[in-house]
């Protein structure tokens, strides 16, 4: 994978904008981005899960659909709902329970709580244990800097839920002096603000990242897209410049050759 400064991208950028029109106001073009290691380092999904499970927010409105989850991955799980979230989780960590699911489990299982009581704890823990403006990945944030100063919509793909994705988006939105900044993450279903135990749209993980890219680009140029491991390759295959911000090994061994790395 060839690395290249963020300086250069961003001429790279400047020229390719031009190249579609130069005026980013009429909405030809996208910026799409992964979260998670990708513009701040950690997981807010672990994070916000882990929070869950301290705070008694998993509670038995979700004990149903957990125990189904675990039943049908063979993961042996009894007890409350927050002890078949943690057997899922363990589950997850240890290759027994796929991926896709288990982010998708972490965006549901604290059915019974209103949505916007949970968006609130989890911008509070952006801000404090979580610390969010110091993790923050200063390659990622200078392509978006140059996005919202030509007015580049930023669409913030992500597999975490989006009650903590929403408050780190517009934490990212501040910190970049603005712009359009937009978000499809993992979804739970919702009944008069209150979170059921599924998701509702798709399950936004590897090609599932392109079908919930598809719902908000509405036919726009992905002029750049930004990610960090092998599951955002299908993301990163829509853009123009494909971007890998600090990439795991994964991404390092499976990523075509015109991903370039930003340093």
């Amino acid at each position: 994978m060839k690395q290249e400064p963020v300086a250069r991208l961003v001429s790279r950028l400047e020229v390719a904008l031009h190249g579609v029109g130069g005026d980013a106001r009429h909405g030809r073009v996208v910026l799409a981005a992964d979260g998670d290691g990708t513009l701040w380092t950690g997981d807010v999904g672990d994070a916000l899960f882990e929070e869950a499970l301290a705070q008694g927010w998993v509670t038995e409105a979700a004990r149903p659909a957990l125990l189904a989850e675990a039943r049908a991955h063979g993961v042996t799980a009894e007890g409350d709902a927050a002890t078949i979230a943690r057997a899922l989780d363990v589950a997850h960590r240890e290759g027994r329970y796929p991926e896709d699911r288990a982010y998708a489990m972490m965006a549901w299982c604290m059915a019974g709580m209103r949505e916007e009581a949970l968006r609130a704890a989890a911008h509070e823990l952006l801000l404090g244990a979580f610390g969010l403006h110091d993790r923050l990945i200063p390659e990622a944030i200078a392509l978006l800097t140059w996005a919202s100063t030509r007015r580049v919509p930023i669409l913030v793909i992500s597999a975490s839920p989006r009650a903590i994705v929403g408050p780190a988006a517009e934490l990212v939105r501040q910190r970049i002096g603005g712009g359009v900044v937009e978000v499809r993450s993992m979804t739970p279903t919702l009944i008069d603000g209150v979170i059921q135990p599924a998701i509702d749209g798709p399950i936004v993980y590897g090609e599932g990242k392109v079908v919930a890219l598809a719902e908000r680009r509405e036919g726009r140029h992905v002029l750049a897209a930004l990610g960090d491991s092998r599951f955002d390759l299908p993301m990163l295959a829509l853009a123009e410049f494909a971007v890998a911000i600090r990439p795991k090994p994964t991404l390092l061994a499976s990523a075509p050759e015109r991903v370039v790395q930003a340093v």
